[in-house]
């Protein structure tokens, strides 16, 4: 914000240091107003960002001339109710991109600093531009210099760090035979003495910090499948009626590569809910995410724009991890914790659907296969 307050002062000095402030507000208003309305083109209920303030600058501007001071009045009220409007939303957006880009904060901190130096141009004038320069400058300097020294991670704003054990049996690691550890963090090194590397993982776009783990030989290890119940087709493509069996797992992800031909998906028994999958990008994956208990025996038609078999990969999750990752639980920093989701054991399988008869592929060591 010390540096959207740099920019906008270098911008009124430099691009709108000869206008009168009267054409100042109006610019700015009116700009702000236009804006506005675009974004409430897209999402009407963004008018509550827009209409108070405009409104309030609009009031002065017309009562201007029958009231000398109304002009600037209502400016000073247009600022006021937008820190009052935008201030609470883009502390929530903070909240919510609490890992960046933070730099997407500069332009809506510029919207809310602009009409106070509007109202300011009168003293900036008065000063020499190199001091109100230096000045502005100056603070951003300072703060980020408090910025660099200051801890990367505190009690008060915890690093991102998720455990996750993955068992996948079509899958090695350096010789594992699919079993590792993967760490989900903002991307910082990890403090950990072994070999970790950063990859993709094929359960998710997130990229993960990875190494070799034993292999589980709890009991407990859960083993989710899908099965197909039967397969209509249609001109250029078909229906494939799907069953969950969740066999412990908590939440099951059916995922398809990019190039697979899925049009949409609908859960049997419940009309109306039909969801597109949408043409996906480049690395876009389609997935069909089923959580509760309710999703053990459920059943899906899944849409297809093509007759061709097509291989999902099945990822089932429960939170917790197994005995074997205590110790990488044990050295996790104070002031690094799970967010948006728990330490978590993740099973990884496969499962061919689409085909004339019959497809059921389990989870890993489940003992059968097609």
């Amino acid at each position: 914000y010390a540096s959207a307050l740099a920019a906008s002062v270098a911008a009124l000095l430099l691009i709108g240091g000869t206008a009168e402030r009267t054409r100042l507000r109006a610019a700015f208003w009116l700009l702000f107003l236009a804006i506005g309305a675009a974004i409430c083109a897209i999402a009407p209920g963004a008018a509550i960002y827009f209409l108070l303030p405009s409104l309030a600058a609009a009031a002065g501007m017309a009562l201007n001339r029958r009231v000398a001071w109304a002009e600037r009045a209502g400016a000073i009220a247009a600022a006021a109710l937008l820190y009052l409007t935008f201030g609470p939303a883009l502390d929530l957006f903070e909240v919510l991109l609490s890992s960046g880009p933070f730099w997407a904060f500069a332009p809506l901190g510029v919207a809310i600093i602009l009409p106070v130096l509007i109202e300011l141009t009168p003293l900036l004038a008065r000063m020499r531009p190199l001091l109100a320069h230096g000045i502005a400058v100056g603070l951003a300097v300072l703060l980020w210099a408090g910025a660099a020294l200051a801890p990367a991670y505190s009690a008060d704003r915890q690093q991102l760090f998720t455990i996750e054990y993955v068992t996948d049996p079509m899958a090695t690691m350096d010789g594992a035979a699919g079993d590792y550890f993967a760490i989900n963090n903002d991307g910082a090194r990890i403090p950990y003495a072994a070999a970790w590397v950063r990859r993709e993982v094929p359960y998710t776009l997130r990229r993960r910090w990875m190494v070799p783990a034993p292999e589980v030989q709890e009991t407990g290890l859960f083993r989710p499948e899908v099965e197909q119940v039967s397969r209509r087709a249609f001109r250029g493509g078909s229906v494939i009626r799907v069953r969950l069996h969740m066999n412990g797992a908590e939440s099951l992800a059916l995922l398809a590569p990019p190039d697979a031909p899925l049009v949409g998906a609908a859960p049997v028994g419940s009309p109306g809910f039909a969801r597109a999958f949408g043409r996906g990008g480049a690395d876009d994956k389609y997935v069909l995410r089923c959580v509760g208990r309710s999703c053990d025996g459920a059943m899906f038609d899944i849409i297809t724009s093509r007759r061709d078999p097509i291989l999902l990969l099945i990822s089932g999750t429960r939170p917790g991890l197994p005995l074997v990752a205590a110790e990488l639980v044990a050295a996790r920093s104070p002031t690094a914790r799970p967010q948006y989701a728990p330490d978590t054991t993740i099973v990884l399988g496969r499962a061919v659907i689409g085909g004339r008869s019959r497809v059921s592929e389990p989870g890993p060591a489940a003992g059968r296969s097609d």
